[in-house]
C-alpha cells in the first residue's frame, strides 16, 4: 500500500512540474482572486447605478429630489386653500452656497379640467414665491422667488408647492403638477441634478355638500369681487 501510495504522488508530482496539472494551492489562489475581481466589478456597477451622474458631476451643482414628505394621492374639498401638491428637497454641495431664483412646473390633469388652481411655493410655513395661475396655452406656471432662495453649503432646504383649489372646481377633477427638467430651475449653480422628471401624485376634487348658507358665508371672505362673484355663482349650482 504504501508502494502505491509514493507512486501516485510521484506521478502526481511529475504531472506538476511539466506543468500539466497545476496544484491545488495555484486552483485555490486562483479561485480566491477571480472571486474578489468579480465582487469589485460587481460592486463598482452597482455604485455607478445608484449614483449615475452624480460621481461625476460639478462641484457647484445642486442636488434635487422629492422629499420623503411629498403627499400621497388624496381627495380635497372644493376651495381647498393651501394644499401641498408637490415636495422638493434642493441641496447645495460642501463647495459653497447656491441661490434660486425661479421655478416652472407643468400642469397634468387627467380629467382636462379647466378650473385651475394657484400655485405658489413655500418654506418651512412661508410664502416664497409670487402667487401664479396657471397658463392656459402651454399648461405651465412660473414660480419666482421674491428674494432668491439662499442654499447654504451641505445643506438641504425643502421647498412645498401649493395650491389654492377654487370654489367652483369641479367635482371629480384631477390634479397633478411636474418638475420636467433641469432648465426648469433657475439658479446660480452649473448644472442640476436629479432623476428627472418630478411628478406629484395626483389630488381629486372630492363631492361634498355643501349648504348654501356655509358657501355664501366662504364666498365673501374672498379678496375680490371677481372671486366673489364666481364663488357665489359656484354655490348656485350647488
Amino acid at each position: 500500500m504504501a508502494e502505491l501510495v509514493d507512486a501516485h504522488d510521484s506521478k502526481s508530482c511529475t504531472a506538476r512540474c511539466e506543468g500539466s496539472i497545476p496544484s491545488f494551492g495555484t486552483i485555490l489562489f486562483i479561485h480566491t482572486m477571480l472571486k474578489k475581481t468579480v465582487s469589485t466589478f460587481l460592486a463598482l456597477v452597482f455604485l455607478s447605478d445608484i449614483t449615475g451622474a452624480y460621481a461625476t458631476s460639478p462641484a457647484d451643482a445642486l442636488e434635487i429630489d422629492l422629499s420623503p414628505s411629498n403627499m400621497p394621492s388624496q381627495s380635497i374639498p372644493p376651495g381647498k386653500k393651501g394644499a401641498k401638491i408637490l415636495s422638493l428637497n434642493i441641496g447645495a454641495r460642501c463647495d459653497g452656497d447656491r441661490t434660486v431664483e425661479q421655478m416652472i412646473l407643468a400642469y397634468e390633469s387627467p380629467g382636462q379640467s379647466r378650473e385651475f388652481p394657484i400655485i405658489y411655493a413655500s418654506v418651512n410655513g412661508r410664502v416664497v414665491t409670487n402667487k401664479s395661475v396657471i397658463d392656459v396655452q402651454d399648461l405651465t406656471v412660473v414660480l419666482n422667488f421674491k428674494t432668491p432662495l439662499h442654499i447654504q453649503a451641505c445643506r438641504i432646504v425643502q421647498v412645498d408647492i401649493l395650491g389654492d383649489f377654487p370654489l367652483s372646481a369641479a367635482h371629480g377633477s384631477r390634479h397633478s403638477l411636474m418638475l420636467a427638467l433641469p432648465s426648469d430651475v433657475v439658479s446660480d449653480a452649473t448644472s442640476l441634478i436629479g432623476r428627472f422628471p418630478f411628478r406629484s401624485n395626483v389630488f381629486t376634487v372630492r363631492a361634498d355638500i355643501f349648504d348654501r348658507y356655509s358657501c355664501y358665508r366662504n364666498a365673501q371672505i374672498l379678496t375680490t369681487s371677481a372671486l366673489r362673484r364666481q364663488a357665489r355663482a359656484a354655490c348656485r349650482r350647488k
